[in-house]
């Protein structure tokens, strides 16, 4: 086909296409005219430019997906930003790593670079085919002749996009502020307005949206005598050319509002630029700050009576901060702080005691009452250390420490000996069982200089000494149980002697009465009885020692009462609870049934302890322990009875599950 019919179909088949519309039917009819099979246009990857995005590619008989492919390797590395190649035959053996070309079946390839009016490298346009081209001819003139047209049409679009993303940019900004953004004609009619205006507008006149509002003068919407100040406004900055800004009040709101010309090419105003921002706050603010700079100058008086207490407030609120809320004892960063400052602070002969005073047993007081009756211990030692001009501070959990500026060592055991007799007479009691949970701590003491003159070293010799003093503790001040092994060997200890006897092939009455007099003779504990739950009716089984001689017919009774009685006080508490439930005067606690009162007193036993048995989700029973003497039982006894009892019941319902398998094989062979 001669040149000139060619151009004349390209043209007539692009001349009303532009943009991506135009790209598409250029490459179409660009392979027709050739005759070729492939023909495609792409630019280049900003901003490295070693690759190419196609815009359109025309395969076949049809326009194909659009790809993104690396220069290098390619017919097209040495076109992009340089100059013609033609490679007549041979391609797929020319570019043997391009996949592309093999993929196609291409032969020969024809392309040319583009560029932008400034000279910037755009991109490339070239033509494939299966065939060899060994004579580019008319298809190298007509690539050169529409590279042209083709370079202005991507610049074309490059310059929309990147003045859509402008607009898009412009649009956001505005749409970021909360103030109001309007533009109109030099007449008033609205143009265009940002989210914030549209929000204003349905705001102050009740109209809908965006759609209600373009094309209306924006004098419409204000009375007339506001419309009319505005009006003239507007014609001022139209004729002057100038700026200009106002505040503005409409009801209860303010607006602080600017109007800024837009000029055409001849410098004539055609629109105005409306920008408002609400600055009823700051008209509020001022208001308040006038009438508050009108009273304070009224009276200077009231000016330092409000200094004095606004300086007040504030050091109330920084030493509320370093405070801990639970026990308004100093909190970890507080008494850190005072720590790192006391040795810089002694001259001379000064001196200071350091103590570290843990909570004993706090973890079986959480585990067994709950963190409420634990936060009450932890307050009841804490202000019990708040004594004798000690600095307190809480230091982690359960762990404080104490500073005592000008003590020795003397005085220090002094205080250490006052907090521990105050603690003996202090308790708790949980406010769901109503058991007393006693409290007790471990202290120890580092003095400076003479133990150590560094922080980090007196905490840690006052550390060392309080775990010294805590595992010489006994588990309860005084009476039978002074003398009892540590809680951890005493558990283990016990559980040993308990499952060889679970474990025999007595009855499991049998073997919880061997248990009841190994826990009354090896664990002091005068009285225990085991009441065990079923389907039935509770079975009791109880046991009495050598250090309470009950009568046979008191136990027989009690026995009795516990066959015939299970809903009573102390049952359901310890049901609902699932924690031990301690009576330190059984005469006195209306929590045992008056018959329990009267068995216990007949059997010498002054205090009592009921420890659920549970087995999974299900309580199998109670073991209960009296005691001679009152308030015989500490959070200890609680934490060892708890252990013991859990072994218990799991071995329990295991011996239950197998008795009721025997059972059923011997009814199936009865049957």
């Amino acid at each position: 086909m001669p040149l000139e019919h060619i151009l004349v179909d390209i043209v007539a088949g692009t001349a009303s296409a532009t943009g991506d519309a135009f790209f598409g039917e250029f490459v179409g009819h660009l392979a027709s005219a050739i005759g070729v099979r492939y023909a495609f246009v792409g630019e280049l990857v900003e901003p490295e430019r070693s690759s190419v995005q196609t815009i359109a590619v025309w395969s076949g008989d049809r326009l194909g997906a659009n790809l993104e492919y690396t220069l290098q390797g390619t017919p097209c590395e040495h076109v992009a930003g340089q100059t013609t190649q033609h490679y007549p035959r041979d391609v797929r053996t020319l570019f043997a790593g391009d996949p592309l070309v093999h993929e196609l079946g291409v032969e020969s390839y024809l392309g040319t670079p583009l560029f932008s009016s400034s000279g910037e490298p755009l991109g490339v346009l070239a033509v494939m085919d299966d065939a060899p081209m060994d004579d580019p001819g008319n298809a190298l003139d007509v690539l050169r002749i529409f590279a042209a047209r083709a370079a202005a049409e991507l610049e074309r679009k490059r310059s929309e996009e990147a003045l859509r993303e402008s607009e898009g940019s412009l649009r956001a900004l505005l749409n970021a502020t909360d103030d109001t953004a309007l533009l109109i004609d030099a007449e008033g009619g609205i143009l265009a307005m940002n989210h914030a205006t549209e929000r204003r507008f349905r705001e102050l006149l009740h109209a809908g949206g965006v759609d209600g509002f373009l094309n209306r003068r924006v004098f419409d919407f204000f009375p007339e005598d506001v419309a009319e100040v505005r009006r003239a406004r507007n014609e001022e900055v139209v004729r002057t050319g100038k700026p200009a800004r106002f505040e503005d009040q409409r009801g209860e709101r303010w607006s602080d509002n600017s109007l800024f010309p837009v000029f055409d090419r001849r410098g004539k105003v055609v629109r105005l630029a409306v920008f408002s921002r609400d600055i009823t706050d700051r008209k509020l603010a001022d208001q308040r700050l006038a009438a508050t700079l009108a009273d304070l100058s009224a009276s200077r008086e009231a000016l330092a009576e409000k200094s004095a207490l606004l300086a007040q407030s504030l050091a109330a609120e920084r030493e509320q901060a370093r405070r801990d809320p639970l026990t308004q004892a100093l909190n970890h960063g507080a008494i850190t702080l005072t720590l790192r400052e006391l040795p810089e602070q002694q001259t001379g002969a000064g001196t200071f005691a350091v103590f570290v005073v843990d909570v004993n047993g706090m973890k079986v007081i959480n585990d067994t009452y709950g963190h409420l009756v634990g936060d009450s211990v932890l307050v009841t030692v804490s202000d019990v250390l708040h004594r004798d001009g000690a600095v307190v501070g809480r230091y982690g959990g359960d762990e404080f420490v104490v500073v005592i500026e000008g003590a020795d060592r003397a005085a220090a055991e002094r205080y250490r000996s006052a907090v521990l007799d105050s603690l003996t007479w202090k308790h708790v009691t949980d406010p769901e069982t109503g058991a007393t949970v006693r409290v007790a701590v471990s202290i120890g003491i580092a003095t400076f200089p003479d133990d150590a003159r560094s922080v980090s070293e007196l905490l840690k010799r006052s550390d060392e000494e309080m775990y010294a003093m805590k595992r010489q503790r006994p588990l309860m001040p005084g009476g039978f149980a002074a003398a009892r092994l540590a809680a951890d060997d005493r558990i283990a200890s016990a559980i040993g002697d308990l499952v060889p006897i679970m474990v025999s092939p007595e009855p499991l009455g049998d073997k919880l009465r061997t248990v009841a007099h190994r826990l009354a003779m090896r664990g002091g504990y005068p009285l225990v009885s085991f009441d065990l739950f079923t389907t039935g009716r509770p079975q009791s089984v109880a046991v009495q020692s050598g250090f309470i001689k009950a009568p046979d017919d008191v136990l027989h009774a009690w026995q009795r009462a516990q066959s015939q009685v299970r809903d009573h006080p102390i049952g359901t508490i310890v049901d609902a609870t699932r924690a031990p439930l301690i009576i330190d005067d059984v005469s006195a606690d209306k929590r045992a049934t008056g018959a329990q009162r009267d068995l216990l007193g007949a059997a010498g036993a002054h205090s009592f302890i009921a420890v659920p048995l549970i087995a999974g989700d299900a309580m199998a029973g109670v073991m209960s322990l009296g005691s001679r003497e009152l308030a015989g039982f500490s959070d200890s006894d609680a934490e060892f009875l708890m252990a013991v009892a859990a072994q218990l019941a799991a071995m329990i319902q295991l011996i239950r599950g197998v008795d009721d398998r025997d059972a059923s094989q011997a009814r199936r062979s009865a049957a």
